[in-house]
């Protein structure tokens, strides 16, 4: 039995997850706020059929890429993983975790690699936050959970977000009513654009909230409160500047926007010369903005669909052009398996695929090259800095 024992381990590599991985006895110990090559001393806290996890206690020998944190919160926040480290090396650590999950899935002899992509700076990049109250006898807290997922970390300000939402934040926390008006469970948001400043909400947003106003790279663009948006703005142009890039390379007749949100990618489209576009969502909210965006856009001959994905693409099977692009944003959890049915059953022969979760994007890959598509290109985002999320941007061919 190992557990609550001490052990000299040296790190191997950064697992997904930001989980440093070392061997105890050749058995893989996972250990946070670590990195590679670094020589450490571990408190065993569980033991697995198949692994440890550790909690640090020392570096003994450091990397010469390790930096002091610069969050207060760092040792007890699950929410970021490379305080750590050097900002490039976390990019470079990212950019190999994805290219280790595609290996993994499927063939690469066709794929090739684009060079990785991040905001200048690691930290203040996001336009929003999602806290959780919880109340008992001590006092209020609101903040982020710790990772047992019960107890709420009280937090005063997040490295993460942006100056405006941190400003916000300290005005409200000094405000001795507001804690009287939360409540235990709660969850509140507060979100940014350079528009509309700073608004929030506890729960869900009201129904009176209008509109909030985005600066994208192409101009002005709507999404309602408490609809999907990026939350770092550096990686939603980042986003549009790959997909324009496709597009105007592919000249295709159509474009299909599934999971289209507001219909960011069908606008992208739209400025990119595509005569045809189609945005699907199941957001009826997010329908609302997306027909209006790409009215604003010019986009008279685009047609928005309020319909789960796989059921509307069945729909569009006799609609489509012979050269049409699909692209899929999914949530985490990746496209369900009536959704890539019909993917790989329609005549679409181009698909952009971008992904915040590199094993159900594996997973959804494996599945389409086995069906007749070949991956043809793949760049790692950070659009996540000091987390260990990260977006993939993919491309793939019918072969």
């Amino acid at each position: 039995m190992k557990l609550n024992n001490n052990y000299r381990l040296e790190i191997e590599k950064i697992s997904f997850g930001g989980a440093g991985l070392g061997r105890i006895d050749g058995k893989v110990c996972f250990v946070p706020r670590v990195l590679p090559g670094e020589i450490v001393e571990v408190e065993v806290k569980k033991e697995k059929p198949d692994y440890y996890t550790a909690k640090l206690l020392k570096v003994l020998e450091p990397s010469s890429l390790r930096m002091e944190e610069q969050c207060p919160y760092g040792k007890f926040c699950p929410g970021c993983a490379f305080q750590h480290a050097d900002y490039r090396y976390e990019s470079e650590i990212k950019n190999g975790q994805m290219r280790d999950f595609l290996e993994r899935s499927l063939p690469l002899d066709n794929c090739e690699f684009g060079s990785w992509q991040a905001p200048e700076k690691a930290f203040g990049y996001r336009n929003k936050l999602v806290l959780h109250v919880e109340k008992d006898g001590s006092g209020t807290f609101l903040g982020y959970r710790y990772e047992d997922g019960r107890k709420v970390l009280d937090v005063e300000q997040c490295p993460l977000a942006c100056d405006e939402i941190n400003a916000k934040l300290a005005e409200l926390r000094n405000d001795r009513g507001f804690f009287h008006t939360l409540h235990d469970g709660q969850t509140f948001t507060l979100r940014y654009t350079a528009h509309d400043g700073v608004v929030c909400w506890r729960n869900a947003p009201g129904s009176g909230l209008s509109w909030l106003k985005e600066d994208m790279p192409f101009g002005r663009f709507s999404v309602p409160a408490g609809s999907f948006h990026q939350v770092n703005g550096f990686g939603a142009a980042a986003l549009v500047e790959n997909v324009t890039a496709l597009l105007r390379r592919e000249d295709p007749e159509a474009v299909i926007d599934l999971y289209c949100g507001s219909g960011l990618f069908g606008v992208t489209a739209a400025l990119a010369g595509v005569k045809k576009i189609f945005a699907i969502e199941i957001d009826r909210r997010a329908v609302e903005s997306a027909r209006y965006n790409l009215r604003l856009y010019g986009a008279e001959n685009s047609e928005v669909i309020a319909s789960d994905a796989g059921g509307a693409l069945k729909k569009l099977a006799g609609k489509l052009p012979g050269s049409t692009v699909l692209i899929v944003d999914p949530p985490r959890g990746g496209l369900n398996q009536n959704t890539v049915k019909s993917i790989v059953r329609s005549e679409i022969g181009h698909l952009i695929y971008i992904s915040c979760s590199p094993d159900t994007l594996g997973r959804d890959l494996n599945m389409f090259c086995n069906n007749g598509f070949d991956l043809k290109f793949a760049r790692m985002i950070n659009m996540f800095p000091r987390t260990s999320h990260f977006e993939t941007f993919t491309c793939l061919t019918r072969k």
